[in-house]
């Protein structure tokens, strides 16, 4: 099976904190998202809407954005079908190429993905973490005064 080899890494932190992902062309963009989420610590996916978009611009005019399949349910959105269930062989995508999972549209959690390598043998088909740089956790993306509690 071919696949591909993924270097994913918060927006801002590629040196500090990292995953290489090795994933196969059948796999779906919803279990790379999975993935990332949970090799960084960031939550669950029920907890917050996330869309993969292809390109390095959030927010262009003109970026081609994948949603998440319960985005329909929660905001008038017309994805004509495309969703994350989509294969990640369908992007046909190469080495070099860069796309982002952006996560929590209100605090913008933004992953950037860049793929590092064509597999042309994978054992398997779902993403598999096989290297890693430090940890991160959703509050890794907030100031220590914005954790401040109401009293």
């Amino acid at each position: 099976m071919k696949g591909f080899e993924l270097k994913c890494y918060p927006r801002g932190l590629g040196r500090k904190v990292y995953r290489v992902i090795q994933i196969g062309d059948t796999a779906s963009l919803d279990e790379l998202c999975l993935c990332i989420l949970d090799s960084l610590n960031l939550g669950e996916p029920w907890e917050h809407l996330y869309e993969i978009v292809l390109g390095t611009k959030l927010y262009k005019r003109g970026s081609y954005c994948i949603p998440c399949p319960r985005i329909e349910e929660v905001y008038e959105y017309n994805s004509d079908g495309v969703n994350t269930d989509l294969q990640i062989g369908a992007l046909h995508l190469y080495k070099g190429y860069k796309f982002m999972f952006h996560y929590d549209f209100g605090d913008d959690i933004v992953v950037m993905i860049n793929v590092t390598k064509r597999l042309e043998e994978l054992s398997h088909s779902y993403p598999l973490v096989v290297k890693e740089q430090g940890m991160l956790g959703y509050g890794g993306f907030y100031d220590d005064e914005d954790d401040e509690t109401e009293e």
